[in-house]
């Protein structure tokens, strides 16, 4: 009896002590392969570099890169369709991003980065040119369904809002000339060897007003000397891990047109 007390609390607890973590992360990975499933990858199109708008743009050229230090940079986008009896408060510039800006920071796939930064509770991102928000977004419920964190906030500690552009869409049948609204985070930080940031956009489609172009973009350099950013291989995960979240983003936006955010939060 003793003995098989001994074995049983020996070898088969260690057993079990490694066969648990081993199902949550089947769990967790089985959870994110349900909510990505509905964006098929092939309709995802990813490009080597990044806009020049982006480059271009408030962001990079005052905050993340204003050296013009060489920079590693990606984009993904997907066109969406809009359902054509769907309102257009439904369906604007700023519910679009506001979805995408919830499945990404608020999804399956970043939860794991997400608990860390919540358990850390410590400040990673600085810029000089940015002023710190007395309000930092520790919390998902606090991403809201249908409007953007404010300017200059800061999400679980590493992530701040660097720039937000939004055109007028509330009439879904006319394009706005000035072309895409976007909500820019930065990360890392400017006295450092690491520095970047993210641009999310939604632009229309000037000929089939009912179309949306979703973009995701991300660049990374190091801001102090003009060297790429190492290592190499982490880029390898990167580009594995920003095809996760911009799925899960576009997953949030297309479950948002289907039920519509106005019955989202009722």
């Amino acid at each position: 009896m003793v003995t098989g007390l001994r074995f049983f609390s020996g070898r088969h607890i260690l057993a079990l002590t490694a066969a648990v973590p081993c199902c949550l992360f089947a769990k967790h990975v089985w959870d994110i392969y349900a909510r990505i499933r509905p964006v098929e990858k092939r309709r995802i199109a990813v490009v080597g570099g990044i806009s020049n708008k982006f480059k271009e743009s408030r962001t990079l050229k005052g905050l993340g890169n204003p050296r013009d230090h060489v920079i590693v940079g990606d984009a993904y986008l997907m066109d969406l369709s809009l359902p054509q009896n769907i309102a257009a408060e439904d369906a604007t510039d700023e519910v679009l991003l506001a979805a995408f800006v919830r499945g990404y920071f608020a999804g399956k796939v970043f939860a794991i980065e997400r608990n860390l930064l919540q358990i850390a509770r410590v400040k990673l991102v600085s810029y000089s040119g940015l002023a710190t928000t007395k309000t930092p977004v520790w919390e998902s419920s606090e991403l809201l369904p249908t409007s953007l964190p404010s300017t200059h906030s800061i999400l679980f500690g590493a992530f701040q809002v660097s720039h937000i552009e939004l055109q007028d869409s509330s009439d879904l049948g006319r394009v706005h000339e000035q072309g895409e609204s976007s909500i820019d985070f930065v990360f890392g930080a400017d006295d450092t060897r690491f520095a970047g940031a993210h641009r999310f956009s939604v632009a229309r489609n000037q000929e089939r007003t009912g179309d949306v172009r979703i973009l995701y973009e991300h660049m990374a350099c190091n801001p102090t000397t003009n060297q790429p950013v190492k290592p190499d291989f982490l880029f390898c995960f990167h580009n594995f891990y920003a095809m996760l979240l911009f799925r899960e983003g576009l997953a949030e936006v297309m479950q948002v047109l289907e039920r519509g955010p106005q019955r989202q939060r009722t």
